[in-house]
């Protein structure tokens, strides 16, 4: 009996992970019984390298640059098209960026790299990252924002996480299919359907010559099973028998070389019928040639007379250019019909004297003497290889029209030029494609204002000016001041027409000689030439105030407000790019002062150089889980037992040691971290509270939320898929959200806080007590507790009027049916002042200071006696939750 073959087939994981390619070699199996098969999966380009060591047969991927040249390295003999299935643009199921809608790949990707989308892909060295890179390339786009990240993961745990964190992904339809469960609604496919999305797969066969241990024999027996009726049948099925729907295309017929061994087996067959054949017609044939040899070859020279006329004349009718054929030393030319036609030449006669005369009078009088320069020195010295080119308008009937000439000389052995043939072509419409593509690529296709490119043009020619003219320049940046809100209250499309609107009123108030330039987002650019810094502050004034008017757009009246810096030439630069950058930096110094304008002023600029690099290195942070949990407890007034704890963010730099929330968290809200930083804190916190609940301690945990988390779309899935990662009820989380975050979007608030509540999620109104909130909105948001300010509680034993305002809150919260929390409780004395006054929860460093998590968990241990036994229930008999939205 035979010993069984063995077939070593590395597939593509995207591919392997759905499991076609051991149902087809299964299939392959039952056909010979006698074959064994070892899949290994593998990255797309690492299966090629596998083959390059000799360690596959077959190889199955889908990178087809780097096939080509595996191929070309004769690693592999034949690569074969077998199927494909679809990339797909993955993202959170609201799809906040509409991009399910849009029909254009392309301006898909724009929108998400506009919005710079937190983006997440895998490993350099997959197929799908090569794939992206692509339509980014085709696109045009340069994916360098901070959100995009490249975790070098797989596919299926890059798909995975960005799931688990609410971002946007690339990968291909199997992956998803194969991990939907995984990822459990965090992201589903937004756009796919496309054809560029397509994702090939091909069979490379390893070469036995260059990898003698290969089975050549056996891998290309699988190849012809794989494109067999059978085999593509099978692929086309498989999807819908396992996931419900298509996965993969069959695409063997769309295989140029496999269609080429077809015809070329086909021919084979036919060549040895015909051959059988071939005998009896040679001999007639060559009887029959004899006999008409005579006659054939007379016949020829006449036949080839009369089509070499008709095709000349049939070329030049049918040509949409005009022919033209100058014999020079005669001075006469053809001139086809067309040709006349596009030169309004009136004469009936093909045939002209003195050609060039008669273009002459054609041209347009700016490109009179450029045409008949180059065509006399064309004429005179070019080279016979060389080619006449010309491009030139034309004055005709008050009609001008582009004419591209071209043409060809035949010369004499001095070199001159004895006969020259060509083509005249109207090229009007091109050179108007031509005008409309540049003025696109330098002007903003919303407002029509000049780009970022133009203005750095027009402001490195203005310092050219300003240079040799001695006089100054001076470059103004404004970013406008509520544009953000405008865009997320109200949509996009109100936020277009602002910025239309802005664009049109800064247009009437500069002169002709200045330059407005949209810079992208909400950022415009004003350039003054010759202007000094007074007529520059004058002009910052005067946009200053008509920023201040109301924008009427329909049912809205808006106001807007801006910022602007001012960098002036040669003072603060001395080039285009640094002028950009101070002016940038100067105008976040008026932004931050609320001064409305400002010079660039050398001593700020250290600050923003360190705020950059502070936000790249938070970003890193978060990345790197190098962020750190304290935990600071809070105590029953009642029990005197610990019911919960407060879950406070640290950050030590590496280099600035401990960095401060107020300054960490304006940098994450402003940078869009916030989200992801958000994110980590409750992924983190409720993890470390499943430990503790595992460890016997059932405690709730307090975590403070920003007022751009409250109106982010995504944030209760989010809250979801935490819950879902670690087993612990909602009822640990207590969210803590200020009076301002609340009321920046109240109603929008109260919807995202009833969700909240409604699974079951405890919220707290922290600082209590410093903000501008309405008791009737109060009544309304499902709240359970409020936290005093600590600035209240830490003065209240030696100042009456913090006193007095304690107390009063702690009856208002009791009088709504709410619990009330104190901050800042540093002494006894202020222990036993609060627990007269009815106060429910006390927090501060008197009872404990924010611990890590080692820390805390000791604190823990040692007071375990007089934790909560009631599940940190309300602690106070006053709690009525408010009521949910009607």
């Amino acid at each position: 009996m035979p010993a069984a073959e063995h077939l070593r087939i590395v597939v593509a994981q995207t591919a392997a992970d759905t499991g076609l390619i051991g149902s087809l070699a299964d299939a392959f199996r039952a056909r010979y019984p006698d074959t064994s098969i070892d899949i290994q999966p593998a990255g797309a380009l690492a299966t090629l390298d596998l083959g390059r060591r000799g360690l596959a047969d077959l190889i199955v991927t889908h990178a087809p640059e780097a096939e080509k040249l595996f191929i070309e390295e004769g690693q592999g003999l034949l690569r074969t098209l077998v199927m494909y299935n679809e990339f797909a643009i993955m993202g959170p199921p609201a799809d906040p960026l509409k991009l399910s809608r849009e029909r254009d790949l392309v301006t898909v990707l724009q929108r998400m790299a506009r919005e710079q989308v937190s983006f997440l892909v895998p490993g350099k060295r997959s197929g799908t990252m090569n794939k992206l890179n692509e339509l980014w390339l085709m696109a045009g786009i340069e994916p360098d924002w901070v959100g995009y990240e490249v975790s070098n993961a797989s596919s299926a745990a890059t798909l995975r996480d960005a799931a688990l964190f609410g971002h946007y992904s690339f990968t291909d339809i199997g992956t998803y299919l194969v991990n939907r469960d995984l990822v459990a609604g965090g992201v589903i496919p937004l756009y796919r359907d496309h054809a560029l999305l397509r994702n090939y797969y091909s069979a490379v066969i390893v070469s036995r010559e260059r990898h003698p241990q290969a089975n050549q024999n056996l891998a290309e027996r699988f190849v012809e099973y794989l494109v067999s009726d059978e085999a593509q049948d099978h692929i086309r099925r498989f999807g819908a028998e396992r996931f419900g729907t298509v996965l993969f295309t069959p695409a063997a017929n769309l295989d140029d070389g496999l269609k080429a061994r077809r015809r070329t087996a086909e021919l084979e067959r036919k060549n040895q019928e015909l051959k059988l054949m071939s005998g009896l017609v040679l001999v007639f044939v060559a009887l029959t040639v004899l006999a008409s040899l005579l006659l054939l070859r007379m016949r020829k020279l006449e036949k080839i007379r009369r089509r070499s006329e008709e095709r000349f004349e049939l070329a030049v009718a049918g040509t949409n250019d005009g022919i033209w054929d100058w014999d020079v030393l005669a001075d006469r030319a053809y001139f086809s019909p067309r040709l006349k036609q596009m030169l309004s030449l009136d004469e009936t006669d093909n045939y002209l004297s003195n050609p060039k005369q008669i273009i002459a009078g054609k041209v347009a009088q700016k490109d009179h003497l450029s045409l008949l320069g180059k065509l006399e020195s064309y004429l005179q010295k070019g080279d016979a290889n060389n080619l006449f080119q010309a491009e030139f308008r034309t004055a005709v009937d008050n009609n001008t029209r582009w004419l591209l000439m071209r043409g060809k000389a035949i010369r004499s052995p001095t070199g001159e030029a004895v006969r020259i043939s060509g083509s005249l072509t109207d090229i009007t419409e091109h050179k108007a494609q031509e005008a409309v593509i540049e003025h696109q690529s330098l002007h903003d296709m919303l407002t029509g204002l000049p780009n970022r490119a133009l203005l750095r043009d027009r402001l490195q020619h203005a310092i050219r000016m300003a240079t040799r003219q001695n006089t100054y320049l001076a470059l103004l940046v404004m970013d406008l001041d509520r544009f953000k809100d405008i865009n997320d209250t109200l949509g996009h499309h109100v936020g277009d027409v602002v910025l239309q609107q802005v664009g049109a009123r800064l247009q009437q108030i500069l002169r002709p000689s200045d330059t407005i330039a949209r810079l992208g987002g909400d950022e415009f650019a004003l350039l003054l030439p010759v202007t000094d810094a007074s007529y520059a502050n004058h002009v910052a004034q005067k946009v200053i105030l008509a920023m201040k008017k109301v924008f009427e757009l329909g049912r809205h009246s808006l106001y807007v407000g801006g910022s602007l810096g001012i960098a002036v030439f040669p003072e603060h630069g001395q080039d285009a790019e640094t002028l950009i950058q101070h002016a940038d930096v100067a105008m976040y110094l008026a932004k931050r002062s609320n001064s409305g304008c400002a010079f660039y002023d050398s001593r700020q600029d250290r600050y923003s150089v360190t705020r950059l690099a502070l936000e790249k290195d938070l970003h890193d942070a978060i990345d790197n889980n190098v962020l750190e949990l304290y935990y600071q407890p809070q105590v029953s007034q009642r029990t005197k037992h610990v019911i919960g704890v407060e879950a406070l963010l640290r950050w030590k730099h590496p280099q600035r040691g401990m960095v401060p929330p107020d300054e960490m968290i304006p940098i994450a809200e402003q940078t869009g971290l916030i989200k992801p930083l958000t994110m980590w804190v409750l992924n983190t916190a409720m993890h470390q509270c499943e430990v503790w609940r595992k460890q016997g301690f059932h405690l709730k945990v307090a975590v403070n939320l920003s007022v751009w988390n409250l109106q982010d779309p995504t944030l209760v899935d989010a809250i979801k898929a935490i819950f879902a990662t670690w087993n612990i009820p909602p009822s640990c989380l207590e969210l803590e959200i200020t009076e301002s975050a609340m009321m920046a979007d109240p109603d929008h608030a109260l919807e995202v806080l009833t969700q909240l509540n409604n699974m079951g999620i405890r919220m707290a109104v922290d600082d209590f007590g410093v903000g501008f909130s309405s008791l009737a909105y109060l009544k309304k948001l499902p709240v359970h507790s409020l936290k005093i300010d600590k600035s209240f509680v830490i003065g209240m034993a030696k100042e009456e009027n913090d006193a007095m305002i304690v107390r009063s809150t702690i009856e208002l919260a009791h009088n709504l049916g709410l619990g009330v929390v104190a901050e800042g409780v540093e002494s006894q004395e202020i222990m036993d002042m609060l627990a007269l006054l009815g106060c429910d929860v006390a927090q501060g460093y008197h009872l404990g200071r924010p611990m890590p998590v080692t820390d805390i968990t000791r604190y823990l241990e040692l007071h375990r006696d007089e934790l909560s036994k009631d599940n940190f229930g309300s602690d106070n008999s006053h709690f009525r939750p408010g009521p949910a939205l009607s």
